[in-house]
């Protein structure tokens, strides 16, 4: 399939199909330290282009409620397949150049390292960036004035779902809805009507050309609202939404906060990791 006719053929699919088939396959690289081991990962779709079926599949307003069950999956492994070999503009016209590994690395930098991270040391670290109190900043305090609620249901509210999907276990429409529900602030903190989705796409990037590398409203927004319905397609980035994309968001458009929790906090966890793992410099 050609990229550039991605868009025309996921109007032809529900909305309810092209969110299903995405967290379908999202599951299937999840485990419950985090993604699947590079070894297991081969011949599976790649996280980060299975992030950009999303945005297609968002942005691709529907004209036709056909569904990807039974042969016509393949679809989607035809849409993912000209992701995955698709390459942006800016990378063609520098393919015979030097230039083109320094601009590679920047954009595949940008949607494949924070991914990467084992998922329970950035819980602990944010854990500990969220607790954290001296005599110039409380941050349990900005945490809640931002969402309404502790950290520590953030944390409760991503993990049970991870290890659920992780673990293989049929999590029942009813059990999904009485959980976004049990934990409405932190559901709510976390999803985007797919009309803002849309509107944030758009700021970040000018044609779908850039959808491969542009920054996803996903990374903070793992919901997508449509109607009254709340979906998950990318459960993979449940656990950035809740530690780095948190933090991003307490400390945007807000430098001096920034600088604050910078210096007063991350330099002290830095400290107290470093000291507790008995690390020695010798010189020579």
């Amino acid at each position: 399939m050609e990229y550039k006719k991605i868009l025309t053929t996921l109007r032809r699919y529900s909305f309810s199909e092209k969110m299903r088939i995405a967290n379908k396959y999202s599951r299937q690289i999840m485990s419950p330290k985090g993604l699947l081991e590079p070894d297991s990962l081969a011949g599976r779709p790649l996280p980060w282009d299975i992030e950009t079926f999303v945005i297609f599949a968002v942005v691709a307003k529907e004209w036709q409620n056909n569904n990807f069950i039974g042969k016509n999956e393949k679809v989607f492994i035809e849409i993912i397949n000209s992701i995955l070999e698709y390459c942006p503009p800016t990378l063609e016209k520098c393919k015979e150049s030097f230039l083109f590994t320094d601009f590679y690395l920047v954009l595949a930098g940008s949607v494949q390292y924070d991914i990467q991270e084992y998922y329970p040391y950035k819980l602990y670290r944010h854990n500990f960036y969220f607790s954290f109190v001296n005599e110039k900043v409380n941050m349990p305090a900005l945490f809640f004035k931002k969402f309404g609620c502790d950290y520590k249901d953030f944390m409760v509210f991503s993990t049970f779902l991870w290890c659920a999907y992780t673990s293989g276990a049929n999590i029942s429409q009813s059990i999904y809805d009485y959980w976004l529900s049990k934990y409405n602030i932190c559901s709510n903190a976390l999803s985007i009507s797919r009309e803002n989705f849309i509107k944030q796409v758009e700021k970040f990037s000018e044609t779908p050309d850039d959808y491969r590398y542009c920054l996803r409203p996903s990374y903070s927004f793992p919901f997508v609202v449509e109607g009254n319905l709340t979906y998950l397609p990318l459960p993979h980035l449940l656990m950035r939404a809740v530690t780095s994309s948190l933090m991003f968001r307490i400390t945007e458009k807000d430098n001096d906060l920034a600088n604050l929790i910078g210096k007063e906090v991350l330099e002290p966890y830095l400290f107290k990791i470093i000291k507790e793992s008995f690390m020695r410099i010798e010189l020579q």
